[in-house]
């Protein structure tokens, strides 16, 4: 199994892990939601399991971690050892949540710059939602996700973008004026 990767400057975790979860593409799930939403932009966790069981999958209820870190010995891994799940944890940005894809014996973080399996120990966990698989395939494929507008959380997330590149470029055009200072 290939771990798939988010960009730098991206919200796209959850993306990558329903990526993973069902050996789609990113562009996949994007065009599965086909609606205005940008490349790279973050769906939500209603939005993954509608995703998920379009595919087939099943997210299953969630385990509390309450943030605590697990280890390999722990009794909700040894638990989940051989089945897949989607886990969620804190994240180094305020505000948000962080995804990664537990493939039944790796756990995969798509950030870019963790490598390409982790450990339980590096994170303080959320919740972990096992996957399961529905034999009703035929029937979820024809599930449609009907765009509506664009979700609030994902105009937020553009205009804190667009406020953090603002910022980036005043700042730059500023140390460029004090360098032309004589």
């Amino acid at each position: 199994m290939k771990t798939i990767k988010q960009g730098w400057d991206d919200g796209m975790c959850a993306v990558c892990v329903c990526a993973m979860a069902t050996r789609s593409t990113t562009q996949d799930v994007y065009d599965f939601f086909g609606n205005d939403r940008e490349y790279g932009e973050p769906i939500t966790a209603c939005e993954v399991a509608m995703f998920l069981m379009s595919r087939g999958k099943v997210l299953g209820g969630g385990h509390g971690a309450q943030g605590r870190r697990l280890n390999q010995y722990d009794p909700l891994i040894h638990s989940i050892r051989g089945w897949p799940a989607y886990v969620v944890v804190a994240s180094e940005i305020e505000g948000t949540d962080h995804a990664l894809y537990w493939d039944g014996r790796y756990l995969r973080d798509p950030w870019p710059g963790e490598g390409v399996t982790s450990k339980w120990e590096d994170y303080d966990v959320l919740f972990v939602y096992p996957l399961g698989e529905t034999e009703a395939v035929e029937q979820c494929k024809r599930l449609v996700y009907t765009p509506g507008p664009t979700p609030e959380h994902v105009l937020e997330w553009r205009s804190r973008r667009l406020a953090e590149a603002t910022l980036q470029a005043a700042t730059l055009v500023a140390a460029n004026l004090q360098e032309l200072k004589p």
